[in-house]
């Protein structure tokens, strides 16, 4: 699996117990990152990128149209992503966006309602997509389910972790990653989070290799 730092250096990550290999520098802001098949896209807070996944550069970087997002994922559409902002608009939540994956340019889907904001990932498990959320009042990241025609967040439960913000599922099993930089494997009924691993970097998100 690949996370990253918020400086933006690009690691691989053991999903046996989190240990981190550096892959390089990003040399730019990103808040997630994503892979579609082989290519290695990221997000920041208002571009849509292209990385190298072998070096970790930035190859391009385009305008999405929003100035919040921190969570990327490859739709089930090809050539198109998903995305979610940290701001609670006016307490219906974070806005869900869709990403042109050829222009870069974001459309507004909805909001994920209840004042729930992204915690900053997204992760497909059984053509269900999850994501790592803020809900107000709790000091903990919390899973949820993202209906993709709407926008909005169902939650399932409480991580039992903070700044959970990052998550990924390979083979089936789900994984998130904290600022703090520990591994866990998260129950997607449940959403407690258990501890695998501790790499010592501020895993600013996670993505499945291909």
């Amino acid at each position: 699996m690949c996370s990253f730092e918020s400086s933006s250096k690009l690691y691989v990550v053991s999903y046996v117990n989190g240990a981190k290999t550096l892959v390089g520098s990003i040399g730019t802001q990103c808040t997630d990152l994503a892979f579609a098949g082989t290519t290695l896209h990221g997000v920041s807070f208002t571009k849509f990128l292209t990385l190298n996944p072998t070096t970790g550069k930035v190859t391009a970087s385009k305008a999405h149209g929003f100035a919040d997002l921190n969570a990327l994922v490859a739709g089930s559409a090809a050539g198109t992503y998903y995305a979610a902002g940290s701001t609670n608009n006016s307490g219906e939540g974070a806005n869900f966006v869709r990403i042109n994956g050829t222009t870069g340019i974001g459309t507004k889907v909805g909001r994920f309602g209840a004042g729930l904001t992204s915690s900053g990932d997204f992760a497909y498990l059984n053509g269900i997509l999850y994501a790592t959320v803020n809900k107000p009042g709790s000091i903990n990241t919390w899973l949820a389910k993202i209906n993709t025609t709407t926008g909005k967040a169902t939650l399932i439960g409480n991580i039992g972790r903070k700044n959970v913000w990052g998550l990924a599922v390979r083979n089936g099993i789900m994984y998130a990653a904290t600022n703090d930089g520990k591994l866990l494997r998260i129950n997607p009924s449940t959403g407690i989070g258990i501890l695998l691993g501790t790499n010592g970097i501020v895993q600013a998100g996670l993505a499945k290799s291909p």
